[in-house]
């Protein structure tokens, strides 16, 4: 069986997505900027693409977590984007560049309602200046903000000239507001917003994005491709889901249909997955009996999984396993074991699979198990 050393498998999958970002900048002082050029792909059981050199950061880097409440939807909005966009940009054709084409000003006048900013892509508020909490917060409850945020993505030509935009709009679930008093003192509200609402919402605002944007020298030439992400509520374990997409080419300036992304996560064992996903739920079940006898009657192996659906199919299972207390010589040997089981088909061998063996909310080891290889990796940790 194969071992890997510590530095590939640091957890395979998250390594070779940073190769498509987080690169350091090689450009010197004093010289004259270079064009972007492409960083070979690194090969991997997904396809991601080359990322331009020297790196530039995007340039509302790090602006998200503001407007985000959840690193679950971070993560998923920032990949599931770039995933989703090979739909349009193929890997092997275009390289990937964090965005430099909307600003921080443009995008937080984006951000804000219309009746404080001519930009503003959320829906107008009206109330007094005198007026009461209570009045503030029905207000706010009665004219909730729909969009969280936007992302932007760009796609370079082999010559390092942006020929592509991929932009994806974040829509709340539940909008999360708060108001003060004239002391100064702090209410919240929250108020649970209607997803075909919030999807119809996020289609307009995507036209007026477009309308915008073909004002500017920069894009008023490029293709644009949409998708909405619904977020979701605070205290999910599950990250929220991608629910539609659009393409415009560079010479067009209205929108067409839209296409449905049939994209979602599950949690196992949790009763939507034993109702919606009886067959992977069954085997999920069986993986830990399996387990379970290994060990006899010494341990109990809880197994706790999420797995990502496309078109009702498995794409992506992740795995984790917590053990209480063991030894690197149990580690090594549960690993092996688990590895045995993915090879043999214990769980669903025709997609990505990724466990982790945890102690102490640390990774002990990590095996990932790709179907068009022959044996799965591991890398017990030191």
């Amino acid at each position: 069986m194969k071992t890997y050393s510590k530095f590939l498998a640091a957890t395979s999958i998250t390594f070779m997505l940073a190769g498509c970002s987080l690169l350091p900048n090689h450009s010197d002082k004093g010289k004259k900027e270079q064009k972007s050029t492409p960083i070979t792909k690194i090969s991997s059981p997904v396809q991601y693409y080359p990322s331009a050199t020297p790196f530039k950061e995007g340039v509302n880097r790090g602006q998200i977590t503001s407007y985000l409440h959840s690193k679950l939807d971070i993560d998923e909005v920032e990949l599931g984007l770039m995933e989703l966009s090979q739909d349009e940009y193929d890997t092997d054709d275009y390289i990937y560049q964090e965005g430099q084409l909307i600003d921080n000003d443009e995008l937080d006048d984006w951000l804000k309602r219309s009746s404080t900013t001519d930009k503003g892509l959320n829906p107008p508020i009206k109330t007094k200046k005198d007026a009461s909490v209570d009045d503030k917060l029905k207000a706010e409850e009665d004219n909730p903000k729909y969009l969280a945020y936007v992302l932007e993505q760009d796609y370079l030509d082999k010559d390092g000239n942006v020929a592509g935009m991929s932009l994806g709009l974040v829509l709340h679930s539940t909008y999360y507001f708060k108001t003060t008093d004239s002391q100064g003192l702090i209410y919240n509200g929250s108020k649970k917003l209607s997803t075909q609402k919030a999807q119809e919402y996020g289609k307009k605002v995507a036209q007026k994005i477009v309308d915008q944007l073909r004002k500017k020298k920069d894009t008023k030439d490029l293709p644009i491709y949409f998708t909405l992400f619904q977020e979701s509520n605070k205290g999910d374990i599950l990250p929220g889901q991608f629910v539609s997409s659009n393409y415009i080419k560079g010479s067009g300036d209205k929108l067409g249909g839209w296409d449905d992304l049939n994209r979602k996560y599950y949690l196992f064992p949790s009763g939507a997955a034993d109702k919606d996903q009886k067959e992977v739920a069954g085997q999920i079940g069986l993986f830990q009996d399996e387990l379970n006898k290994y060990y006899g009657k010494s341990r109990s192996m809880p197994v706790v999984a999420k797995g990502l659906f496309v078109d009702k199919n498995l794409q992506k299972l992740s795995v984790e396993i917590p053990v209480a207390s063991m030894s690197k010589t149990e580690i090594i040997s549960l690993s092996q074991f688990v590895a045995n089981m993915l090879t043999e088909g214990a769980l669903p061998n025709h997609s990505i699979i990724e466990v982790k063996i945890t102690a102490l909310d640390k990774i002990r080891s990590f095996i990932l198990f790709d179907p068009n290889e022959d044996e799965p990796f591991i890398h017990v940790y030191d």
